[in-house]
């Protein structure tokens, strides 16, 4: 991920990387502040000071802010968000179950991802389960 942050004139002022929902300074200038060795800080020698994290994770997901240190704070904020494909979780899933005719059954279901899965019940011959209720 990079994200840009165009600033004019500068001048003797510093710009800092501010990861917001943990009020983290990661850059300072050209200087890597936070000890996450996959943010980078780059400047393209003219306006645009670039923040870059490699290997992106679930937890880098959110608001990111650029910061000039002057007397009145001038920022610009961006949104990083990152896709984790859906998967089940076996371990807190059901498995093959073996049941008399008119016994109730329970079974469970945990998927992860983001955005959050929508979990839908199918026999295996693709038919549509009904269900009497839902679970969340």
């Amino acid at each position: 991920v990079r994200l840009a942050c165009v600033v004019d004139h500068l001048g003797s002022f510093k710009l800092a990387w501010i990861q917001r929902d943990r009020s983290a300074i990661l850059t300072v200038g050209n200087h890597v502040i936070t000890r996450n060795n996959r943010i980078g800080v780059s400047h393209d020698g003219h306006r645009t000071w670039y923040l870059t994290i490699k290997d992106v994770r679930p937890g880098d997901a959110g608001t990111y802010m650029c910061q000039i240190n002057t007397a009145v704070a001038i920022s610009q904020i961006g949104h990083v968000s990152v896709v984790v494909p859906p998967y089940i979780k076996d371990e807190m899933s059901s498995r093959d179950v073996g049941l008399l005719e008119g016994m109730d059954l329970t079974l469970a279901c945990s998927a992860r991802g983001s955005p959050v899965p929508t979990i839908k019940w199918r026999r295996e011959d693709g038919s549509d389960i009904h269900l009497n209720h839902t679970v969340s």
